[in-house]
Formats: C-alpha cells, sequence, structure tokens
C-alpha cells in the first residue's frame, strides 16, 4: 500500500510540474495594457486588485481555469476504507481523466492556474465582482471561470464540451 502512495505522490507532483510549464497567452498593447479576448485591464489596475486581496487568496481571472489537487491527507483518507484493488481503479479514473483534460487545456493553450485543494481562490469578473471559492476534491478538479457567470466545476470526462459551452456563454 505504501507503494501505492509514493506512486500517486510521484503522479501528482509530475502533473503540477508539467501545468505549470503553461504559456499565458496575453497580448500586451502600447499604453500596458493587457487584452484577452474582450478584457481590458491596465497593469496598474491588476496589481492594485491582486494586492487588495493578495491575503484573502489566490485571484483568478476570465477565462482562466483553476486545477485543484489533492494533497497528501486527502490521499491519505482516501486509502482508509478502500482495499488495494478498488484505490488502484479510482486513482487511475482520476489520474487518467485529470491528464487527458490537461492535455486540451494545454493544447488549447489555456491558462491553469494549479491549487492545493483546501486553499481559497477568488474568482474575479471582468466588472470587478468577487467570487470567493474554498477548494475541496477527492483527487483532482478543474475549476472554469467565463468573467461573467459564477464559477464551475467541469466534467473532466467532457471537458472540451464544457469549456466550449461555458465560454461561449461569455461572448
Amino acid at each position: 500500500m505504501n507503494i501505492n502512495k509514493i506512486t500517486i505522490t510521484v503522479a501528482l507532483s509530475i502533473l503540477t510540474v508539467i501545468s505549470c510549464n503553461k504559456v499565458e497567452t496575453q497580448k500586451i498593447k502600447s499604453g500596458n495594457t493587457v487584452e484577452k479576448d474582450t478584457i481590458s485591464v491596465t497593469n496598474q489596475e491588476k496589481l492594485a486588485l491582486e494586492n487588495s486581496t493578495k491575503e484573502e487568496g489566490t485571484i483568478i481571472h476570465p477565462f482562466e481555469v483553476v486545477h485543484v489537487s489533492a494533497t497528501e491527507k486527502q490521499i491519505d483518507s482516501l486509502t482508509q476504507g478502500l482495499d488495494e484493488e478498488d484505490y488502484s481503479i479510482v486513482t487511475d479514473d482520476a489520474y487518467y481523466y485529470t491528464a487527458q483534460a490537461q492535455k486540451y487545456l494545454d493544447s488549447m493553450k489555456i491558462k491553469t492556474i494549479n491549487v492545493d485543494a483546501g486553499k481559497k481562490v477568488i474568482f474575479v469578473s471582468k466588472t470587478g465582482k468577487k467570487y470567493p471559492y474554498k477548494t475541496k476534491v477527492a483527487v483532482s478538479e478543474f475549476i472554469l471561470f467565463n468573467g461573467e457567470t459564477a464559477p464551475e466545476v467541469a466534467d473532466m470526462v467532457s471537458i472540451d464540451k464544457h469549456i466550449e459551452k461555458l465560454y461561449k456563454r461569455a461572448k
């Protein structure tokens, strides 16, 4: 059973490292304005917003996706009550769908913010409305935000369809 915990920890670490190597697809225009789709915020406004809420949690902007990863403690709690075969099935499925979802996000050049489960994030809409969110998860989840509606936990099995539907509402 300890080998499985080590394997899971290594797999989560690899996924986190891979996820951290994302390229943010934003265009810098003259006048220090950051533009992404229909969002336009000066660097000074963005910095002021981040500084005002830094102690509250991680700031998430429209069209950024949050990847919440299980902590070591949560993985340990998963092992309780499951025999080795069931544990392997649950974790294998979770890692497979997480990897598939991350692969899709990478192919679409969607910025992914990695957060440990249990941490607070604050989604900030185009108008400045804040959506505080306390993360919790069994193994892994993705949270989508279009900047107009409340954040939604993605269906990892068909994240592509979920993103297309949610982001279409914002255009």
